[in-house]
């Protein structure tokens, strides 16, 4: 084992993101660093690392974010010297302002860029926000290059370059994410992450009313982030559609479904479409920025022109059986070839210079 050096103060918004985005990545660092992840509460217990919650919300709130800002500025200074590594977009601005008032330097992980489906002056705005964070860093990395591609054209950078070896923040654990045995009696359509608009939520109720998928099972798992979760509810009521709340075993989900449904409209990456691929399970989603480093077309999925149907891509897909079963081997030997865990992860940490 290495010799323990410096602290990392690491900083994430939302806590399930630790969990979802995060931990492997702690784990290996914590083999050479002592590790303090400071995320939302509540507070996390682990054997890798420290953790302190603070008041942390993902929407606008200055009560809230003005005592996160405070709670922020208290633990860098009763750590000088750490290193700091924040990520996902709201942290990310408030620890580059808290690093600029400390005088701190802080390295950036580029989880995705908010701004790609806004207009007008909220686009403006955060294109600012994620400008300013940038900018201010000691260093960006990008977690996808086609990521990195979009922001560099949307903020018209000269720096940083694209050091990135591998795509993934995380890579995938192919002894957990792995084919199960099992085979389902009816063909199971699955869609595993948040539910909100930028996920795709126009399109999950265009799947849930399409009478072509009444004989498919249909099951929708993760955390529902709309304002109205009736419609919701009263759309899959009396349907053959399952909905379950997300948990910490996403490999069970994806190893019970067929195909996954993926209409986000807005990734850094794609994670989900690279662990289902891991599992034995294409995908059917948007050819956008990260989502296209995720997944390789007609060989882990497809991937549909974002004015094109994406429920027609799906239908496409499960009637041609053939093509069906094909995707199922080659997308498994894509995520083995391009996605081991350790190599995304020391390519991860190589970029951050840790």
């Amino acid at each position: 084992m290495k010799k323990k050096k410096n602290f990392i103060l690491y900083f994430i918004g939302p806590n399930f993101t630790v969990q979802s985005l995060a931990l492997p990545s702690l784990e290996l660092l914590s083999e050479s660093y002592e590790i303090i992840c400071i995320s939302e509460g509540p507070k996390i217990k682990s054997d890798y690392f420290d953790h302190i919650p603070i008041p942390f919300k993902r929407k606008p709130s200055l009560l809230v974010d003005i005592k996160c800002l405070l709670r922020i500025i208290k633990i860098i200074f009763k750590h000088p010297g750490s290193i700091i590594v924040t990520s996902t977009p709201k942290m990310s601005l408030i620890v580059s302002v808290c690093s600029k008032v400390l005088l701190k330097n802080y390295r950036y992980i580029h989880r995705g860029a908010v701004y790609q489906n806004f207009k007008g002056l909220k686009k403006y705005i955060y294109k600012s926000i994620d400008e300013f964070i940038i900018h201010n860093s000691e260093i960006t990395t990008f977690i996808s290059e086609s990521l990195f591609n979009s922001v560099k054209k949307e903020l018209n950078l000269t720096t940083p370059i694209y050091n990135r070896n591998f795509n993934s923040s995380k890579g995938v654990n192919t002894e957990i994410f792995k084919p199960s045995s099992y085979s389902n009696q009816k063909l199971k359509i699955g869609y595993l992450g948040r539910i909100c608009e930028d996920k795709g939520l126009d399109d999950i109720y265009k799947l849930i009313d399409d009478t072509r998928f009444t004989n498919y099972q249909i099951e929708i798992k993760g955390r529902l982030e709309i304002s109205d979760s009736n419609k919701f509810f009263n759309l899959i009521k009396n349907k053959n559609i399952k909905f379950s709340n997300w948990d910490s075993n996403p490999e069970l989900f994806l190893q019970s479904i067929d195909v996954l449904f993926f209409p986000s409209k807005r990734e850094g990456f794609g994670n989900v479409a690279m662990e289902a691929a891991s599992c034995g399970v294409p995908t059917v989603a948007y050819s956008i920025p990260g989502v296209t480093d995720a997944i390789k077309h007609n060989k882990s999925g497809i991937l549909v022109k974002k004015n094109n149907s994406i429920v027609d891509a799906l239908h496409e897909l499960i009637c041609d059986k053939e093509l069906l079963t094909r995707l199922k081997k080659s997308a498994r030997q894509y995520a083995l070839e391009n996605f081991n865990q350790r190599k995304v992860l020391d390519d991860l940490h190589k970029s951050l210079d840790l």
